[in-house]
This record gives C-alpha cells, structure tokens and sequence, in this order.
C-alpha cells in the first residue's frame, strides 16, 4: 500500500479530522499569542501565515513519505529536502511581508530586522516540518502495518488452502485404495462362481485404477497406457453385449516413448461403441494407430446405427483439451457420409516430444 493512500487508513483518511486538528491548533496558538500580547494580529496575516504553514506541512509530508519509502538511503535525501523548503518557505514570508508592505495592511514589522526574520522564520519553518515528519513516519509506519498484515493474512490463507488441497488429495487416495480393496474382494468372491464375472470385476477395476491416476509432470501418460486401456474397454464392452464384437484394432511402428493426454484416444472407441454397429463380422470397427519419427496418427471408422442421435460432446471436448495440449499442432478431421462415420486424429511427434 502507497503511503499517500488517505482512503485506506480510518484516521489520516477523514479530512475532519484534519479540520478539527487544524482547528484546535490555530485557537491554541491564537489563545497563546494573545495572552502574551495582549491583542489580535489582523485576520489576513492569520489567514496568510497558516496557509503558508499547512501547505508547508502537506507538502513535506508527502515529500518525506515518498523519499523515506523509494530511497535505499533516505537521510541526505531528506537533509536537502528540509533546507530547500526552509529556503522557499522563508522567501514565500518575505514576498507576503512585502506585499502587506504594499498594501498598507499592518504586520509585525519583522522585515525591518532581517537577521531577526530569518532566525524567527527558520524556526517556525522546522516547528512545522517537524510536526510533518511526525505525521509522515506515522503514515509510512501504518502503511507498513496494514501491509505486513495483509501479506500475514494471505500467508494464512495460501497456508489453509495449501491444507485444504493436501486434505483433499488424501481423501482422493483414500477413497479409490477402499474402492479397489473393495473391487479386489468382490473378484475373490465373484470368480469363485463365474470366471467370467471375475475377469469383468478385474477389467473394471483396471480401467478405474487408470481414469484416476494422476498424469505425469506433463499431463501426458505413455502411449502404451492409452492403448492397452483401450483394449480393457473393448474387452469390458464384449462381456456387457453379451455377444462377439467384431473390432480390428492395427498397431504401425513404434510406440516406446511416445505420451499423450489421458483418456483422448478411448473417447473416439467409446462413441464407436456407442453411435456404431459392432456385432457384425461384416463391418467391424476399425482402428489403425500409426506412430512414426514425426507423428502420431489414429483413425477411426465404424457403420452408424439405425437413428443414431450422437451429440459429440465428448469429441468436442476431446479436441478442446488437444487444443490447450498442442495449440495449432494437431488435427481432427471427421468423414460422415450416409452410413459411415470415420475419423482421423493426427498429433505432431516433436510437439509430443517437447511440449
């Protein structure tokens, strides 16, 4: 927080308080000089001299803040502060002593002793400076306070959703170790009666397992992973129709090193399986994942079933989280004439590499 923001501090940013302090001081001072002299200077004299005086105090103090708070070394800088505003003060006081001069206005004629005027105006110059400093530490130490207790404050919270997200990420563990302990013990009990049930108890909780993992540091898993989860899918799927599912599924080339984001490959085989026909031997699915020194391409074509009604949700944010992942390095093309649903998806091998 700047020094000068008034708006922020409940004191130093309420001008009434500023008039009444004002005001208390000039009846004070006024009171004092009267009891010594016994009279009143002329109004235009106050009003001139504690105008001079309170600008000669805002000034500073703003001044002061801003050199105490920007400067490494902020005292030469606040010497020749003090000595350019006593000597502009000073001539400011001379130049309206003159002026009464001018206008017959009467004064204390302390212009008729110059050696008198400037050690009395030097004075008054270092009382308000003073009175200014004083202000001016006050604000900077209350800056400094209110900042040291918002960043204590954000300390606190950083620190409380630091917990928050820890708590929440042992629930996250917690809660999948039960459900696999739990899937564990039912595939004991299950595959005691029914191989079959057993494998499909395995595979469920084998895709599982994988939905829930955490990627790697670059939010990417092996490429090896996305395509046996795949194949767990088609497995799963193959007990759920109850019925052979016709898929040819062709690997070309090597795969070893290559990563990719989760999941995106199993989304195009989840809506071949759910829009498309995959119980006849005369039209299977098929899949085709090529991988070579410069890419990554994976193609897709199935029969669509009578009045199929797909959205592409899924695909839609399947390409969206490609286009965060690559940028313009990748494309989706879909073919979609009469019967027939195709598509081709081709990441660039050095983005996948290097990203």
């Amino acid at each position: 927080m700047n020094y000068y923001q008034y708006h922020r501090n409940p004191v130093f940013g309420k001008p009434r308080y500023h008039f009444t302090f004002w005001a208390v001081f000039i009846i004070y001072e006024v009171a004092v000089s009267y009891s010594y002299s016994g009279g009143f200077a002329p109004v235009v004299d106050y009003v001139t001299a504690y105008t001079l005086n309170i600008s000669l105090f805002y000034i500073h103090s703003n001044l002061f803040c801003r050199v105490l708070t920007e400067k490494a070394k902020p005292i030469p800088f606040i010497i020749g502060l003090v000595l350019i505003e006593i000597m502009v003060y000073l001539g400011v006081k001379y130049l309206l002593g003159e002026a009464y001069k001018i206008s017959g206005i009467e004064n204390d004629k302390s212009l008729d002793n110059i050696e008198g005027f400037i050690r009395n105006g030097t004075w008054r110059a270092f009382y308000f400076i003073g009175l200014s400093s004083a202000f001016g530490f006050s604000m900077v130490a209350e800056s400094l306070r209110r900042k040291t207790a918002d960043l204590e404050l954000n300390a606190l919270m950083n620190e409380k959703e630091r917990l928050h997200n820890e708590l929440t990420l042992l629930k996250s563990q917690i809660d999948p170790h039960f459900l696999f302990n739990s899937l564990g013990l039912v595939h004991n009990k299950v595959a005691k009666y029914s191989r079959e049930a057993g494998e499909v108890v395995l595979l469920l909780s084998d895709m599982m397992r994988y939905a829930l993992e955490t990627p790697g540091y670059d939010n990417k898993v092996a490429l090896g992973d996305e395509i046996q989860h795949v194949r767990n899918y088609i497995k799963l799927n193959q007990h759920r129709l109850d019925k052979p599912v016709y898929v040819n599924f062709d690997i070309n080339g090597k795969i070893d090193g290559d990563r990719i984001p989760p999941l995106i490959l199993l989304t195009l085989v989840e809506n071949a399986f759910k829009y498309g026909e995959t119980t006849d031997s005369r039209q299977p699915v098929r899949i085709v994942l090529e991988s070579n020194s410069e890419e990554i391409i994976f193609k897709i074509s199935n029969h669509k079933k009578l009045n199929n009604s797909g959205t592409g949700i899924g695909q839609d944010n399947m390409v969206k989280r490609l286009g965060k992942t690559y940028g313009d390095r990748f494309s989706f093309k879909v073919y979609d004439i009469d019967n027939i649903y195709a598509a081709t998806l081709t990441i660039q091998k050095d983005e996948l590499l290097y990203n």
